[in-house]
């Protein structure tokens, strides 16, 4: 078994109770990572409010009645504009998540067929070390919009530690990414920064301190 000091860049919306000095916290197989969330709430499903109630409808059908209503249109008004931007926002965001979903599905199973003993991405917890305190919290900062605090952790179990830039191209298919994951799984450092190293742990973690 493994033990090593490390960081922990955490969302402070997230489980904020976890998170208070010799908190102890297990991570197993079971795990429900922020990775894992994404990966099984992924869905081309919208929430829209109709008439002051909520629903969920597939983006395709709000896509295909919008391009019905507007196909004859000599003039295109400026509601339609607003709305063609805010589908626009919603399909440029939910093509980036099917490509997190492809390329994350592509990396589990890689792992699950050749290298089982090693830490899931979906039911991990993600760690850093001292070089990467900066890099990872403006990463996290500025990819989900949302305040950030750093803790100090002593992690023990199975701590595999890895590099994102040899993560495959989410652009990538399905056989390419799984191909390409070999190189994630199996490390080479030289050439890459120490900052983007990231760690995924499987065991239990203790929070020392809030830096």
């Amino acid at each position: 078994m493994m033990e090593q000091e490390l960081f922990h860049i955490h969302k402070v919306t997230n489980k904020n109770d976890h998170w208070s000095n010799n908190k102890i916290i297990n991570i197993n197989d079971n795990y429900n990572s922020i990775m894992n969330q994404r990966h099984q709430n992924f869905s081309q499903l919208v929430n829209v409010f109709e008439g002051g109630s909520q629903e969920y409808i597939n983006f395709s059908f709000i896509l295909a009645d919008y391009m019905r209503r507007i196909n004859n249109l000599s003039v295109i008004k400026n509601d339609d504009i607003i709305e063609l931007k805010r589908l626009l926002e919603i399909g440029y965001q939910m093509t980036y998540n099917a490509d997190l979903f492809r390329r994350e599905e592509a990396l589990e199973n890689y792992r699950k067929d050749n290298l089982s003993h090693l830490p899931s991405r979906l039911h991990a917890m993600y760690l850093c070390d001292n070089d990467g305190i900066e890099y990872w919290q403006d990463v996290i900062s500025q990819n989900d919009k949302i305040e950030t605090e750093i803790y100090r952790v002593l992690a023990s179990g199975d701590i595999f530690k890895t590099n994102e830039q040899l993560l495959p191209s989410e652009i990538s298919t399905y056989q390419e990414t799984y191909q390409q994951a070999f190189k994630y799984w199996n490390p080479k450092f030289k050439n890459l920064p120490n900052y983007t190293n990231e760690y995924l742990i499987r065991g239990k973690i203790k929070v020392l301190e809030k830096i």
